[in-house]
């Protein structure tokens, strides 16, 4: 049986659609078995949500993709190392000297197997890097388009593309710092 208020709302949008002109369309008779279906729902003119396919990307959709995955890469990157680096110190000198030889310098006696974890653990940690400048600065991008900054489509567009570009400099300038660090430079 139909409750009041929904027999109410169908015949308001019944109403809605014959003032603008369009054909109504019946409602299928209520059984106990299903419920009423809304004339607005069995309208073929009625437009359809939009998809993925009709959107022109641009690098304000991207920046929200990247803005997602980077913060999932820096908590499973994350939490992986705090807990490897935690059981290193708990298990003592040997693991953590392991932890270290891997994520900071294999030394100078070590083997090809060492060096190539060694060299895998810092295009690990730049990718990380980056990742943390991409979502540093893609939220700061949030923060202004949340104070109301920012929605015109150009602006939109520029913010994203220096985003982009911020974070590929401030990863650049951080691998080079190290990188001298460890030269001696």
């Amino acid at each position: 049986m139909v409750n009041a208020p929904l027999s109410m709302a169908l015949k308001i949008e019944r109403r809605c659609l014959l003032r603008e002109g369009r054909k109504a369309v019946k409602s299928v008779p209520n059984n106990s078995s299903r419920e009423p279906v809304s004339p607005m729902a069995q309208n073929p003119n009625r437009p359809i949500s939009p998809h993925l396919g009709i959107y022109r990307w641009g690098p304000h959709m991207a920046i929200s993709i990247f803005h997602r995955a980077t913060g999932f890469v820096l908590a499973t990157a994350g939490m992986v190392t705090l807990l490897w680096w935690l059981y290193a110190i708990s298990a003592g000198a040997e693991a953590y000297a392991t932890f270290q030889a891997t994520m900071i310098s294999a030394g100078d006696n070590a083997s090809g197997w060492q060096m190539a974890c060694n060299w895998f653990f810092r295009l690990l940690a730049i990718a990380v890097t980056w990742s943390f400048f991409q979502h540093f600065f893609s939220g700061i991008r949030h923060l202004m388009m949340d104070m109301g900054a920012g929605y015109e489509l150009t602006t939109n567009r520029t913010w994203s593309m220096l985003v982009f570009v911020a974070s590929l400099t401030a990863t650049g300038i951080v691998a080079l710092l190290v990188a001298s660090r460890f030269m001696g430079i």
